[in-house]
């Protein structure tokens, strides 16, 4: 649960930031938020993100890091 959470706090900044119309130059994260630097610098969208993070909490829930086929 914890990864959607993260996602959705991030483009909740995101969506702030440009709001004020502030734009970033360069995007970068670590572990996590490398998803959000890279919808947030538009090579996916929203969608994908929200996607890509119920699918990597679902694997880190799982406790030999395998997906749950």
């Amino acid at each position: 649960m914890a990864q959607p959470a993260l996602g959705a706090i991030g483009l909740g900044a995101l969506n702030l930031l440009n709001y004020f119309v502030i734009k970033p130059e360069a995007a970068a994260g670590h572990s996590y938020g490398e998803l959000l630097a890279l919808c947030g610098a538009g090579r996916f969208d929203t969608e994908s993100l929200h996607l890509l993070s119920n699918v990597r909490g679902r694997l880190m829930a799982n406790r030999n890091g395998h997906s749950d086929r």
